[in-house]
């Protein structure tokens, strides 16, 4: 969140163009502002409040130094510049130097102790320190401000509270397109909406969504188009969940003769975005662009059908889908439910993510079921080996994010413990470094008569291969609902582990029956959580077979299941859309 001192009498003309200037850094044309704030500042070099929205502009532009600079000259001028002092905590903080940045923030608010752009920013600095439950207090406090409303409910969401993140996002005093669209994410892991409800919500957004966009006319007439050519819209073209499920997709297209466009809204690329690069037939970079140029470019490329792969999600461009600038849209991967936008047709799902009973819940919307698993999985290039079973008594494991553990799933997996007695449970979450979710998430497991001894309860590990290999100190893998795991399942079947998943009644409850029935494992499903219980029990125990599975059963079956087979999920979709 950044801080600006209101335009005010400077004189001498400097005035109106740093007002021009704080207006084009408001508008998101921070190049523009530099031209003007150099001005102010060729004339007036002492006029600090100019020097500082210059260090914000350098920031918004990436220029991270150049701007901690400019900012520090105004602090050592002024050390009690309030918004220099902020925005210098802001600019420390893209630099991941939070602990610095803590200290700044902390002088800021010594002289403005109520500063929601201040308290905004010192919430991400504990956040990036991962002081995840000092960061929700701090954002309470600035909670009348955009960003942290955003924050709060974001870490609210991740902490698996999500109704409480909706109340957040309901209370805001601003009607804000992008607090809207985190609301609509927030009642996907809220486990007591039923699907009704939240496929409501969705569709009452888009039906005010496109009545408030001025570019109706742009929108042209969807058709099916004769010959195939794919585009894929995505913030998370690098090292991402959705990578690894787009990936085999562009490979499996290449093979087939399908021209492919990547539109890529990845601000920092690495070596997954290259390989994906490779794999594509064209590659635009979006990142930056504005929704209506970035709509004229997909046009221009003439293609058949565009797949969005975010939706709902951070960096997701329902704008550039409500232009309609291609015949056919369709949501996948990215976000497990339709987006509720009139101008996207489909939503690409599969016969057993979406039995019969769900066509018409989301129109004007329409499921568009694959007659495979609705994705497949390419894992890392760099997998490890299983390794041998661990001896000893069980382990069960789930690297679920901690948003999707709801409370039924607590109090399914604290009765699976008792059950097992000499049983542990390792978690595996990014919230879990902080010691304080740690403790509030023992808490709710002693609820239902579960030692907290018996809790492990893992942050993020330095290095993929790393975190793939702790999958080797458990027998077996424990899937979240009602919001299953998609990634995590895989990675946990490629490591040789069975997974337990509970059958839903939506798309996003029953991506478990999907990829377990395509990998050749029905008899993992529950339908029931007393069920999914008795499963994991009897995994548990039969140490023979999982042993045989970690020794290269479940990587043969895979590799032969449908869930390595893009060229039919590519020739499945291409018959659809057809």
């Amino acid at each position: 969140m950044s801080s600006l001192a209101p335009p005010g009498g400077e004189g001498r003309g400097e005035g109106a163009t740093y007002a021009a200037a704080v207006q084009m850094i408001a508008n998101g044309d921070p190049a523009q502002a530099l031209v003007l704030l150099d001005q102010c500042l060729d004339h007036r070099p002492d006029f600090h409040a100019a020097r500082n929205a210059l260090g914000l502009a350098l920031l918004d532009l990436g220029r991270l130094e150049e701007g901690e600079a400019q900012l520090r000259e105004v602090v050592e001028a002024e050390p009690d510049n309030v918004p220099a002092l902020s925005n210098l905590g802001k600019a420390l903080i893209q630099q991941n130097r939070p602990a610095e940045a803590e200290a700044v923030l902390r002088r800021a608010l010594a002289f403005e102790p109520d500063n929601a752009s201040t308290l905004n920013n010192l919430g991400m600095a504990l956040e990036n320190q991962g002081r995840i439950m000092e960061a929700v207090k701090v954002y309470r406090q600035a909670e009348s401000g955009h960003e942290a409303t955003l924050n709060l409910g974001r870490l609210l969401r991740s902490l698996g509270r999500a109704a409480e993140a909706v109340a957040v996002y309901d209370a805001s005093p601003v009607a804000d397109p992008e607090i809207a669209e985190n609301r609509l994410f927030a009642l996907l892991y809220d486990a007591k909406k039923s699907k009704e409800e939240v496929a409501k919500a969705h569709i009452e957004w888009g039906v005010g969504e496109l009545n408030k966009n001025p570019h109706a006319e742009e929108r042209s007439v969807s058709k099916h188009a004769s010959n195939p050519k794919l585009g894929f819209l995505s913030p998370d073209l690098r090292t991402h969940s959705v990578a690894y499920f787009v990936l085999p997709v562009l490979e499996a297209c290449a093979k087939l003769g399908i021209p492919t466009v990547c539109y890529s809204d990845t601000a920092v690329p690495d070596a997954m975005t290259a390989r994906l690069k490779r794999a594509a037939g064209k590659w635009r970079d979006i990142a930056g662009k504005p929704d209506a140029l970035v709509a004229e470019m997909i046009r221009a490329d003439g293609l058949s059908a565009l797949f969005d792969l975010a939706g709902h999600t951070a960096g997701g461009r329902m704008g550039v889908l409500a232009r309609k600038p291609v015949p056919v849209q369709a949501g996948w991967i990215g976000y497990p439910h339709p987006s509720g936008l009139p101008t996207v047709d489909y939503f690409i799902t599969d016969e057993l993510c979406a039995p019969p009973g769900l066509d018409g819940l989301y129109a004007p919307e329409k499921l568009l079921r694959l007659p495979g698993p609705f994705s497949c999985y390419a894992p890392p290039a760099d997998l490890p080996e299983p390794g041998p079973l661990p001896e000893g008594s069980t382990v069960f494991v789930s690297f679920n994010n901690m948003a999707k553990m709801s409370d039924a799933v607590v109090t399914t997996w604290a009765a699976l413990l008792r059950r097992a007695p000499d049983s542990t449970l390792l978690l595996k979450s990014w919230q879990f470094a902080d010691p304080d979710v740690r403790t509030e998430t023992m808490a709710r497991f002693a609820v239902h008569h579960v030692d907290p001894s018996r809790l492990r309860l893992v942050g993020n590990l330095p290095s993929a291969i790393q975190h793939l290999s702790l999958y080797g100190q458990a027998h077996v893998a424990l899937d979240t609902f009602p919001y299953n795991g998609t990634t995590t399942t895989c990675e946990a079947l490629w490591m040789g582990l069975p997974v337990v998943s509970l059958a839903g009644d939506s798309h996003l409850s029953r991506v478990g029956v999907s990829l377990l029935t395509h990998a050749g494992f029905p008899e993992w499903i529950a339908k029931t959580p007393e069920s999914y219980v008795e499963i994991a029990l009897d995994l548990a125990q039969d140490r023979t077979r999982l042993a045989g599975l970690r020794g290269g059963q479940m990587r043969a079956r895979l590799t032969a299941s449908a869930l390595s087979d893009a060229m039919a999920l590519v020739r499945g979709l291409i018959q659809r859309l057809s």
